[in-house]
Order: structure tokens, then sequence, then C-alpha cells
């Protein structure tokens, strides 16, 4: 990914932290390793028991679903993704426009983490939400066809292709 960052992504490496969970979960490495000092330190202090053992057992094999599958997050709540993944949110990046430039004013952009980015007042927002929580610009449009929600700049369903 060179210089370049996509929001959302954590520049933690993924490979990093996979080999820290597998040889090093019980002793919570991976969590150091990605900022979460506090969990850390708890893994390392249940590590120290029997019962602790089994405890951060189980949480550490959680843990490497979650980074096997994307969904492990840093201490900023980025996502810890592979490099294959990380090219790939960089290639399908949404661009919002300046809405001055074109008269254009999108709505949203979906971010790695699947939040809603304002294009009005550039305020986060969750996946599902409609309107924007700071200043109530609606955020997405519902496919008459299907009913899925769709980015207010698409013109066409992103689940059947019916013209929006």
């Amino acid at each position: 990914m060179d210089n370049k960052q996509v929001k959302g992504v954590s520049e933690k490496g993924f490979t990093e932290c996979l080999l820290f969970c597998l040889f090093l979960c019980f002793f919570g490495a991976h969590r150091f390793y990605v900022g979460k000092i506090k969990t850390g330190v708890i893994m390392l202090i249940l590590s120290c028991t029997v019962a602790g053992t089994v405890v951060t057992s189980i949480w550490s094999i959680i843990d490497l679903i979650s980074i096997l599958t994307g969904k492990f997050t840093d201490n900023e709540g980025n996502a810890i993704l592979s490099k294959k993944k990380r090219a790939a949110l960089e290639n399908n990046a949404v661009k919002i426009t300046d809405n001055t430039a074109n008269n254009v004013t999108p709505q949203l952009q979906v971010k790695a983490t699947e939040k809603l980015l304002c294009g009005n007042c550039k305020a986060e927002n969750g996946a599902n939400t409609k309107f924007c929580i700071n200043c109530g610009t609606t955020l997405l449009k519902k496919c008459s066809k299907c009913n899925a929600d769709n980015s207010d700049e698409y013109k066409f369903c992103k689940e059947c292709g019916n013209s929006l």
C-alpha cells in the first residue's frame, strides 16, 4: 500500500498480528501490537493461572478468527487487513467530489469500517443510518425493486441493478 492510507484501515501489519496471535496468544502479544494495552495486560495476567489459560485460549481462538476474517481492529477501531484486501479497498475507494466544482452534492463515502461519511458536514454515521446524525442530510436511497439501501450518489441499485 506504500504511502497511501485508506481511512478505516490500520497501518499495523496483518501478517505480524496473525503471527503474534498464533505463537504468543497466551501473553496477548497481538493485542499489545495493535495498541489494545488494557486487554493485552488482562490476557497476560490471566495466562498465569490454569483457569485463566482456558479463558485466554478461547479468547485467542476468537481473536484468530477475527484477524483471519478482517474483523479485528486496532485501538482506534481501524481494521487489520491483509495486503490483498487493502489493495482492493484502495482501488474501490469512493471519492467525494467537491460540490462547488461540479455542482454535485455527494451524500456519503463508504469506508472500510462500514461507516458512512456525510458529504455535507463530513460527520461519521453508522452503516444503516438514513440521515446524518450531525446535520440531518439524507444518506441512503431505498431501491423500489428490492428495497436495498443505496448511497445517494448511486444511479443504479448495488443489489439488483435497478435504476434509482
